[in-house]
């Protein structure tokens, strides 16, 4: 996945809990690296404010424009460990590499 220099694809409705945080967004799930907990087409809400915890969901971008979305392990001043589910593994990113880590905190589960 790659944020596109933060070009706006299209709009979701906001949820009450991100009313007041205006850095807050929304992305789908568009792999199923994380399935069964997050699957293909789910819509991920973000609030970049609030720093996530070891367990949480979350968004990495790296500072080459990539972004991931994986399950955070533990993050040192070294590295970031993820886990991924599918296929079961877990990554690591040099803390170098990473731009930003924001936390997912709704998940809507889109089905067509």
């Amino acid at each position: 996945m790659f944020f596109d220099n933060g070009l706006v694809d299209s709009y979701v409705p906001r949820l009450h809990m991100l009313s007041g945080v205006r850095s807050a967004y929304a992305v789908y799930m568009s792999s199923d690296s994380q399935e069964p907990v997050l699957r293909h087409g789910d819509l991920l809400y973000v609030n970049p404010v609030i720093p996530p915890r070891p367990g949480d969901d979350v968004v990495i971008e790296l500072q080459n424009g990539e972004a991931y979305i994986k399950r955070q392990l533990r993050r040192t001043a070294d590295d970031m460990v993820v886990q991924q589910f599918n296929p079961a593994c877990e990554l690591q990113f040099p803390a170098r590499d990473i731009a930003n880590v924001h936390l997912v905190v709704a998940v809507i589960k889109v089905r067509t």
